[in-house]
């Protein structure tokens, strides 16, 4: 909370007044989060749970409402009243003497003195014990005197039959309501149901609120600081340690917080909310199986501990246990439906499993519990973002970021579908400014490291992934980047060290290529042996493993596809369908209409190619195309069914597609490459200008580079496209295109079945 201990406490007694319940739990909950003593937040909890029909479970927010501040005659009422409703006589009696004892006056308390004697009045039916069954006397008075049910009831406690005395003292204040013995008898058996709070035992109020406001303001030292300075004068105070527990975590130091948690339970062992607090500071030690247990003990004392619940998800989660953090999350929920954080913290475990739907659904309940939640427009953003719809993604970063204008993360995450959108300047604005306000980003800084590779800012790039190794030299994600971006610049030795560093499957078959690129003949063949072994599949280790047989001459087995140009299919679209109208009609509009924005290709000649993914970005215009090219590819795959290529037999159980347009002027061309993304590749031929030579603008497929492949004969196939072609081919292949002369556009629409 930004504000401090006295406003949220004015807007809960405000929405309570109002009738607004639900807002009301929210904003007592959350000062009871942070100040678990806090009497009138504990009081105003249990006037609450009263008038929800709830009596018994107000009972401890009244008794800590009492133990913390016991001179506010309105926190014994409430607790009196709750404990005659429930009918338990002997303690709202034992709880009434002490406020009398305190000196406690007024017509409410004479009126529960008068509530409390009609009901000791009333006929009491049970027994004593089995030697006194057979009098079933309706009261012991009726048989003893006053004197001899008084030592009766000492007999009963000597005994040990302590509901036995308590029954016999009820029975004598239901003829004498001021005896005296009576009154005291009850009480020494029901026990201090409160602990009167001790001038020794806790800081005053005003010194707990000051701490409550450092901590809240993020002056975290402060609170230290000041709480350290008045334990010696309260040693056994569960505030102090709570409140130090709250500020080491909140500095960092978490192994101080769990020793203040720790000294916290020595004091009182039952004290759920020191439990859930100390599995918070193990959660964020990454030691996630204590944190688990921390937060259970806190269930156990605490069956309806809604926060510990969402905790134990959160962890839960961590560990890897979905299905678990799950439960967890729905049980918080169940405790507390108007639980935002909850549903929030659901809505991320949803996306990890894949179900965006289920995830948008989730974010959308945090937003209508609350409408001012950051995190939850900014992760409904990412669920957009992975589904590819990425203006409904900006819509809810730019919501978040008029909440919550310095969010560092919202600012990433926007950068990040910019980039997918093609826009890179606004891009790099984005992943700024998620620097400028949280300068230890090392994602933010491998992000603008990325787009400053995709506009061919090599050297800023490779600044940029340096920064975030520096914040994080763990980072694989920006040792794989940067390690990407010196394999392109055919610094191979420099990109195999960092691929090495790099835990990314991808990064394996980076360095492969590196080892190739070298070639470091012995340590290539080391590393594809060991693929092998693990039984890789995949493109990249199936084509360096066709260019290491072909300039070698060592044969090793092929997982993925041993003789790729066997699998290479054209067709021709125009004789099956309206190809005008599917394929023409609609690259020309997203390319006159700058529907999708351009991207640097360093690999093309006088041309240009989209950003992003053409599927994705304008899905209801490439509809019947998608649909088109997926039913080519159920074709494909049935015509070689009966291939033993890894390519068939391992053929993914789900894919997306992956497109984009490419134009060529005159004397247009494109280097030979792979796509390292795909399981197969395809290009569909939309405009094909009249050849002046035979293979002008031929499509080839290769198995090696031509500067590579020497003597080589048979390594390659040029396929003669013509408008409307369609060609299907493994992702293992390398593949260029033919310059060409002419006046017209040549356009294609490229693109990768890629595995989900």
């Amino acid at each position: 909370m930004d504000e401090t201990i006295g406003e949220t406490l004015q807007k809960g007694i405000e929405a309570h007044k109002a009738g607004q319940i639900e807002d009301a739990d929210h904003l007592y909950t959350a000062i009871l989060n942070v100040q678990p003593e806090h009497p009138e937040a504990n009081h105003n909890m249990g006037v609450l749970t009263v008038n929800a029909n709830k009596a018994q479970d107000a009972l401890p927010f009244f008794k800590r409402a009492l133990e913390s501040d016991p001179s506010i005659s309105q926190h014994w009422l409430s607790y009196i009243d709750a404990l005659i409703q429930l009918h338990q006589l002997a303690d709202a009696q034992s709880v009434l003497d002490q406020a009398k004892d305190l000196g406690a006056k007024g017509d409410a308390f004479e009126h529960f003195e008068q509530v409390l004697n009609a009901q000791y009045a009333a006929p009491i039916n049970a027994s004593l014990d089995k030697s006194d069954q057979s009098q079933e006397r309706a009261n012991v008075l009726d048989s003893l005197k006053l004197d001899q049910a008084l030592r009766l009831a000492k007999k009963k406690v000597k005994e040990g039959a302590h509901e036995n005395a308590n029954r016999v003292y009820l029975d004598i204040l239901a003829k004498y309501p001021k005896n005296k013995q009576a009154k005291e008898g009850i009480k020494s058996l029901s026990g201090r149901l409160i602990n009167k709070p001790s001038k020794a035992q806790e800081p005053t109020q005003d010194q707990q609120n000051e701490l409550v406001n450092l901590y809240q303001q993020g002056q975290f030292q402060q609170a230290l600081d000041s709480a350290q300075k008045l334990l010696p004068q309260f040693p056994n105070s569960l505030a102090l340690y709570n409140i130090q527990g709250a500020a080491n975590a909140g500095l960092g130091q978490f192994d101080a917080a769990i020793e203040n948690y720790k000294q916290a339970l020595k004091i009182k062992p039952d004290y759920a909310d020191s439990h859930n607090n100390m599995g918070a500071a193990l959660q964020n030690k990454n030691d996630f199986k204590a944190a688990i247990s921390c937060y259970r003990q806190a269930l156990k004392i605490k069956p309806d501990y809604a926060e510990a619940y969402n905790n134990m998800g959160v962890a839960l989660k961590d560990e890897g246990d979905l299905e678990t953090a799950l439960e967890s999350y729905t049980k918080a929920i169940k405790i507390r439906p108007d639980y935002a954080e909850a549903y929030n913290n659901k809505g991320i475990l949803l996306q990890d499993k894949g179900d965006v739907s289920g995830a948008i659904e989730s974010y959308k309940e945090a937003l209508d519990i609350n409408p001012g939640y950051t995190e939850a427009y900014n992760n409904m953003g990412s669920a957009f973002t992975s589904e590819g719809k990425l203006e409904a993604a900006l819509e809810n970063y730019k919501i978040a970021l008029e909440i919550s204008p310095e969010h560092a993360e919202t600012y990433n995450n926007m950068g990040v579908a910019l980039k997918t959108q093609g826009d890179l300047e606004a891009a790099l604005a984005n992943f700024s400014k998620a620097i400028k306000f949280r300068p230890d980003y090392a994602e933010a800084y491998t992000n603008l490291g990325g787009t400053l590779h995709d506009k061919g800012d090599l050297k800023p790039a490779i600044d940029s992934y340096k920064k975030a190794l520096k914040i994080n030299p763990n980072y694989a994600e920006a040792h794989y980047n940067l390690g990407k971006l010196l394999l392109e610049s055919n610094h191979y030795e420099q990109a195999a060290h960092h691929f090495k560093l790099s835990d990314f499957e991808k990064s394996k078959h980076y360095l492969l290529r590196c080892l190739y690129l070298q070639d470091k003949r012995s340590l290539f063949y080391d590393h594809l042996d060991d693929l092998i072994d693990q039984g890789e599949i995949h493109p990249m280790i199936g084509s360096l493993s066709c260019r290491a047989e072909l300039n070698y001459g060592i044969e090793r087995p092929n997982l993925f596809c041993k003789n790729p140009l066997n699998y290479v299919s054209k067709i021709d679209l125009s004789d099956q369908y309206d190809f005008g109208k599917i394929f023409v009609k609609t690259s020309r509009i997203i390319l006159n209409d700058n529907r999708i924005l351009k991207k640097r290709q360093e690999l093309l000649t006088n041309g240009m190619q989209t950003a992003g993914n053409i599927f994705s970005l304008e899905p209801n215009l490439t509809k019947d195309i998608e649909n088109t090219i997926r039913l080519e590819i159920d074709k494909y795959q049935t015509n070689y069914r009966d291939s033993k290529e890894g390519l068939i037999t391992h053929w993914p159980r789900d894919y997306s597609l992956f497109g984009w347009l490419v134009s060529m002027t005159s004397g247009g061309q494109l280097q030979p490459h792979m796509h390292e993304s795909g399981w197969i590749s395809g290009s569909i031929y939309i405009n094909v200008p009249e050849k002046s030579k035979v293979d002008s603008g031929n499509l080839v497929v290769c198995i090696e580079k031509q500067q590579l492949a020497g003597a080589h004969k048979g390594q390659e196939k040029s396929i003669d496209v013509v408008t409307g072609s369609l060609c299907l081919f493994p992702a293992s292949l390398l593949h260029y295109t033919i310059p060409f002369e002419s006046n017209e556009e040549r356009i294609v629409l490229a693109f990768d079945v890629v595995p989900k």
